[in-house]
This record gives C-alpha cells, sequence and structure tokens, in this order.
C-alpha cells in the first residue's frame, strides 16, 4: 500500500509502459467533470430564466386585474348614467313589464 502512494506521488502511473490505460482512464475522469460542470451550469441558466419568465407573469397579471378593474368600473350603471347623460340619455321611470309567453 505504501508502494502504490509512493508510485502515485512519483508519477510512474503516468509514465510506464502500460499508462495509455491511465491516460484513457484519466480523460474519462475529466470528460465527466466536464459534462458535470456542463449540466449544473445549464441547470443554473433555466432557474435564472424561470425566475426572470414568473417575474414577468406577475406583471401581467397584475396589469391584467388593473384593466378588468378599469372595465368593471366603467360598466356600472351609475357610471353608464353619467356618460349617457351628456348625450341626452336617461333612464326610464316606468318600470318594465313581464311579458310571460305559455
Amino acid at each position: 500500500m505504501k508502494n502504490w502512494f509512493v508510485e502515485l506521488f512519483k508519477g510512474s502511473l503516468l509514465v510506464s509502459e502500460d499508462a495509455a490505460k491511465n491516460w484513457r482512464f484519466i480523460f474519462f475522469v475529466f470528460s465527466l467533470f466536464a459534462l458535470m460542470i456542463y449540466a449544473a451550469h445549464s441547470a443554473d441558466q433555466k432557474v435564472v430564466r424561470i425566475d426572470t419568465l414568473s417575474k414577468q407573469l406577475q406583471g401581467l397579471r397584475n396589469e391584467h386585474i388593473e384593466g378588468r378593474r378599469a372595465v368593471q368600473q366603467i360598466r356600472l350603471e351609475s357610471s353608464m348614467k353619467t356618460s349617457l347623460e351628456g348625450k341626452g340619455l336617461r333612464p326610464s321611470v316606468v318600470p318594465p313589464v313581464k311579458i310571460v309567453v305559455n
């Protein structure tokens, strides 16, 4: 066991006659590391993108609610009365008659 550590620190693992298989393994390990780093970076980018889209969605929801509230305010009977009085229209004083069809 001690001999293996000494040879590892000397670097004979990389320059010996059967070092080709060691180099292939080292290259494989480093390529896996690169792949893991790329995957983590890609996941982080997706998280940031989701956060920005969530903020945009919240802003659009707020705009939608404000617009819906404004439309409801315009459709109120009292606001309709005030806007149509300028054109000479006013509500009827005679109540409507219910027609029953048998």
